[in-house]
């Protein structure tokens, strides 16, 4: 008496069976590691991507505004910090700083109203001013490759502001938080640079209100 062996088509089946009894088992593991421990990972992840930057953000904005003038690298909220010379190896205010330009940089509070950033005529000389929101965005580039060089003004809107710009606003930035880091750098080639560049760095923000044009900084 010989005994029958399965052939190829049963064990397949076979396998198949404990296969798909193996994939079941471990959806259902997975499925229950998700709703206990991997959703709240998850969101903790979601929150932390979202709430890091502008915490950093905060952190930047309060540690450049906590002063009671402007400077080269600090100044009060609504003023011009502006770099007059390049830094040297003693610089700490970012990780890096280039040594082809001079940087003038400002915290924007649009809260109570937008504010103009003024620019001057560079006479072709690159520069650019990036607006970013307290996502570390850029929404916004001010400058030569963008606007050109000529001189002008530009409003900067906050998320929640319902207006007509002034008359003589160039453009219509709208800011989707209610500060901005404005930072602007022209080009400098050398020291001998310094004194054309220092010249050209005029920028101001004032209130946007038409014939009462605050002035809150001038350089």
């Amino acid at each position: 008496m010989t005994s029958r062996r399965p052939n190829k088509g049963s064990r397949k089946r076979r396998w198949l069976s404990i296969a798909s009894i193996v994939v079941v088992l471990l959806a259902l593991v997975g499925g229950y590691w998700y709703m206990k421990k991997g959703r709240p990972l998850l969101y903790g992840a979601e929150v932390y991507v979202y709430g890091f930057p502008m915490i950093m953000m905060d952190l930047t904005k309060e540690a450049s505004t906590a002063v009671s003038k402007p400077g080269e690298f600090t100044a009060p909220i609504n003023q011009f910090s502006v770099m007059t010379h390049y830094p040297d190896a003693s610089f700490r205010a970012v990780v890096r700083t280039g040594l082809d330009s001079l940087f003038a940089c400002a915290w924007a509070d649009l809260d109570k109203e937008p504010l103009v950033l003024s620019v001057p005529d560079t006479k072709d000389r690159y520069y650019v001013i990036a607006l970013f929101d307290m996502w570390s965005n850029a929404f916004a580039s001010i400058g030569k490759r963008t606007t050109g060089t000529d001189a002008g003004n530009f409003l900067i809107a906050g998320p929640g502001w319902q207006g007509a710009p002034p008359a003589n606003v160039k453009q219509v930035f709208r800011s989707p938080t209610r500060f901005v880091w404005v930072n602007g750098q022209m080009q400098a080639n050398g020291p001998k640079d310094y004194e054309v560049v220092n010249a050209s760095s005029s920028s101001s923000l004032r209130s946007r209100l038409p014939g009462n044009f605050m002035n809150l900084i001038r350089r």
